[in-house]
């Protein structure tokens, strides 16, 4: 997806290609924070004739508040391969990271939560 959408060209609009109803799209995401892009994602495929993407996948969610935004904005297929607290636990406990780096990212995660917790 383009950063600006095109008006010229054999690709105009924001995505390369022309829809096909044989497809199920999904919109990817490598790190998910305040899940602010994915409706603005979807718009642009919108825009440019796509169907509303099939689901989300996002391979690691930063647990503050991606997911909750996105559901309340419609989004119901929502596939997360790692949460990063799991992550990080996972290198403490494996000795890759000390503990005191793991404890930073916990605290930093608790101090920049996008949502208000329910």
């Amino acid at each position: 997806m383009k950063e600006v959408p095109k008006d010229h060209g054999a690709h105009k609009g924001w995505i390369n290609g022309n829809p096909n109803p044989k497809h199920s799209y999904w919109l990817v995401d490598n790190v998910a924070t305040n899940g602010a892009s994915k409706p603005e994602a979807r718009d642009k495929m919108r825009a440019d004739g796509y169907p509303d993407p099939a689901g989300v996948v996002i391979w690691i969610d930063r647990q503050q508040g991606a997911i909750r935004r996105l559901e309340e904005d419609g989004f119901n297929r929502i596939l997360v391969a790692y949460n990063l607290l799991d992550v990080t636990f996972a290198f403490g406990e494996m000795g890759l990271w000390p503990k005191t780096a793991v404890q930073a990212v916990e605290q930093e995660i608790e101090a920049h939560q996008f949502l208000p917790n329910a």
